[in-house]
């Protein structure tokens, strides 16, 4: 009883460390390295299922509404807004302000679009302005480094003259 017991768990460490080699062997150099905290072989398919399929709460709530459950408007809006980053603050304050009849998805996606745009100028706009700072500060710097060797030469031909009288 113990040896055939003995032989099923070697049987199924057999099939687990193939399954891991199975998949080690077939994925791209690249991936290799998300898996190699494991060996075995279910653990390494769910890394791989997470980095490819992760779950997002979109992704939650589209199959929710594939399931045929209706999502309110107000809980769908509501977490759209919860988790932005703090650029985009001032807008998630006004939204909260808004109608309840206003508080509808598509709406809040075009203003969450709008100031994702805006922002998004605003960082070229620093970025122009900027590199103008920079160019400038550069250009100065250059210019008075090119006085102060015309300087240095106006020297080195007195000290020539000087000699040469002497």
């Amino acid at each position: 009883m113990k040896k055939q017991h003995t032989r099923k768990k070697l049987d199924l460490q057999l099939r687990k460390d193939r399954c891991y080699t199975l998949i080690y062997t077939n994925i791209s150099s690249d991936l290799k390295n998300l898996i190699t905290e494991t060996t075995d072989g279910v653990a390494a398919w769910k890394i791989l299922k997470d980095h490819f399929e992760p779950v997002t709460r979109a992704r939650t709530a589209t199959r929710l509404q594939k399931a045929g459950h209706k999502l309110d408007d107000l809980y769908i809006g509501f977490q759209l807004i919860r988790w932005l980053p703090q650029e985009f603050q001032s807008t998630v304050q006004q939204i909260y302000r808004w109608k309840e009849e206003d508080f509808r998805v598509v709406k809040i996606e075009a203003e969450l679009i709008l100031e994702a745009n805006r922002l998004q100028l605003m960082k070229q706009d620093l970025e122009k302005a900027e590199n103008a700072y920079l160019s400038s500060f550069n250009f100065r710097r250059s210019r008075r480094h090119l006085v102060l060797r015309l300087q240095l030469m106006e020297i080195q031909m007195a000290r020539m003259i000087t000699k040469r009288k002497v």
